[in-house]
């Protein structure tokens, strides 16, 4: 053959290969390594780059591995997808592994069959990995995050509809437009969905808010766990802050929240404790311990296998039940059975239809702080109230304390249990009191409640009346405030009635009131004579609405004027007088 035929053939396939590999398209249909390459468009079976790969779309039926990995539209690799940077305008697919040891983004969709690794995880759409999915940074879809093993976030996890079949972990928030679910979801920060929450393992995060929240497990909230549908645990359900469901409340094992307690139904397996209030519109049940700091309240019935204890008032429409001792601070109300395996406890008032108790039924009263000190009344008594929120006697009948003029006013209104808020007001030189008394008949060692005109200010003093004499004696009252306005004396206080009169028969709180008046000397201390200016029938000062009548005249709703006062007291020391007039004229004559 010519040599110049044959150096002829070699510089056509010489010039064939140079424009198959540098010209403006790379297409290949075998497998081919490319290195340090950039160009529009990239098809190969395995692409490999040393340094940096660019192109418009890059697609490869095998491998893709590059320094960093960029292409202004679709990446797609059959195999594993690696690269330090790796970066797609359109969608990243790859049929094995994706992996970037930087960061991974996509304007379009994320998919890969295998796991998909890398620092920050972006995707404009949906983002979705056969294996796990794992960012050492925050992970974040526009559209749905779906993996079918792990999904785990060193910082924030954010997408629309979030699913793992495996674990859900991330160190900062876990947010999801729509529903969250996974084996076990585990965020450092706060966990969110706009729709569902659901997990087959444990829910852990700082505060949980989600539509309804589902775990086999355990719910584990830092802060506030919210739903505004229903809230189910098959095992503890636990929040350093406010538990809320807009739904019910459901566990398996134990319900803990430091805040409040908040659902339509509240149901669990074990104990049920909160630091604030526990509510329920409808029944509230539990197999082991019901405790509350605060108030606990159900619509429906109350129910638990244990103890039930607040420290405030319980309060349930329907049945309260308990099998081991029922304890509240407050009161104790129900508007069906109250039943108690144990005793029955309350600080205030006991209310039901039928009370039954294994134990004892004993209301007990919170520690009162006495405190005798005057301060400045700058609002005078009124009527305002009287015969709907607090007992009022009065005389006239239609005395108005807050107007000026002569008359005569004490009322009576229930704070919790003993615990009673008086306001007295009338004229005297001396002192005002009201006495409370077992009977009608003043004496017996009766408790008096004494403010004194103590040259233009008033000095208060609690005492036992007896035998005609007030002896000064500490009692529990507070809240202490009065005030002078020429001889008339008004005044108010808080005070729990006392045991030396609630100890002669069971505890109650059904007195005859009296109003006194008296002389007192400012030097000395010393309380004159009383004489009563209203006495009233035997009425239970915690009824409002209660009928009162002056025993003096047998008017209802009035008190006795002092000229058709005719009492024990005042009769003694006008005899006593007359005796001592009838000795001096007596003496005279004889001299």
């Amino acid at each position: 053959m010519d040599s110049r035929l044959v150096l002829a053939v070699l510089l056509a396939m010489l010039s064939w290969g140079f424009l198959g590999t540098y010209g403006q398209n790379s297409t290949s249909t075998g497998a081919q390594n490319i290195t340090n390459t950039t160009s529009g468009n990239m098809t190969s079976g395995n692409m490999t780059a040393g340094g940096n790969m660019t192109a418009g779309n890059m697609t490869a039926g095998g491998n893709m591995t590059a320094g960093d990995m960029t292409a202004g539209g679709n990446m797609t690799a059959g195999g594993h997808m690696t690269a330090g940077n790796m970066t797609a305008g359109g969608n990243m697919t790859a049929g094995g592994n994706m992996t970037a040891g930087g960061h991974m983004t996509a304007g379009g969709n994320m998919t890969t069959g295998g796991n998909m690794t890398a620092g920050n995880m972006t995707a404009g759409g949906n983002m979705t990995a056969g294996g796990n999915m794992t960012a050492g940074g925050h992970m974040t879809a526009g559209g749905n995050m779906t993996t079918g093993g792990n999904m785990t976030a060193g910082g924030h996890m954010t997408a629309g509809n979030m699913t793992a079949g495996g674990n859900m972990t991330a160190g900062g928030h876990m947010t999801a437009g729509g529903n969250m679910t996974a084996g076990n979801m585990t965020t450092g920060g706060n966990m969110t969905a706009g729709g569902n929450m659901t997990t087959g393992g444990n829910m852990t995060a700082g505060n949980m808010t989600t539509g309804n929240m589902t775990t086999g497990g355990n719910m584990t909230a830092g802060g506030n766990m919210t739903a505004g549908g229903n809230m189910t645990t098959g095992g503890n359900m636990t929040a350093g802050g406010n538990m809320t469901a807009g739904g019910n409340m459901t566990a398996g094992g134990n319900m803990t929240a430091g805040g409040n307690m908040t659902a339509g139904n509240m149901t669990t397996g074990g104990n049920m404790t909160t630091g604030g209030h526990m509510t329920t519109g409808g029944h509230m049940t539990t197999g082991g311990h019901m405790t509350t700091g605060g108030h606990m309240t159900a619509g429906g019935h109350m129910t638990t296998g244990g103890h039930m204890t607040t420290g405030g008032h319980m309060t349930t429409g329907g049945h309260m039940t308990s099998g081991g001792h029922m304890t509240a601070g407050g009161n104790m109300t129900t508007g069906g059975n109250m039943t108690a395996g144990g005793n029955m406890t309350t600080g205030g008032n006991m209310t039901a239809g039928n009370m039954t108790t294994g134990g004892n039924t004993t209301p007990t009263m919170a520690p009162f702080v006495a405190n005798t000190t005057v301060e400045n009344l700058t609002a005078a008594p009124s009527r305002s109230g009287c015969g709907s929120s607090r007992l009022c006697a009065s005389e006239p009948s239609d005395c108005d304390p807050s107007t000026p003029g002569s008359c005569f006013f004490v009322s009576a209104n229930q704070q919790n249990g003993q615990d009673f808020e008086f306001e007295l007001s009338g004229e005297s030189d001396g002192f005002l009191g009201t006495v409370l008394s077992l009977d009608t008949m003043l004496g017996g060692n009766d408790t008096a409640y004494i403010c004194a005109n103590n040259n233009g200010s008033v000095r208060f003093f609690s005492a036992l009346l007896n035998n005609g004499m007030l002896t000064r004696t500490p009692l529990d009252v507070n809240n202490v405030r009065g005030r002078i306005n020429g001889r008339t004396i008004q005044c108010t206080f808080s005070a729990r009635i006392p045991s030396s009169i609630t100890t002669r028969m069971t505890r109650t709180t059904s007195f005859s009131t009296s109003i006194i008046t008296g002389s007192f000397n400012p030097s000395s201390g010393d309380l004159g004579a009383p004489t009563a200016r209203v006495t009233t029938n035997i009425v239970n000062l915690a009824n409002a609405g209660a009928t009162v009548t002056n025993t003096g005249n047998n008017s209802t709703n009035t008190t006795a004027s002092p000229a058709n006062t005719a009492h024990g007291v005042t009769v003694h020391y006008s005899l006593m007088q007359s005796l001592l007039i009838t000795l001096v004229v007596v003496g005279l004559a004889m001299l």
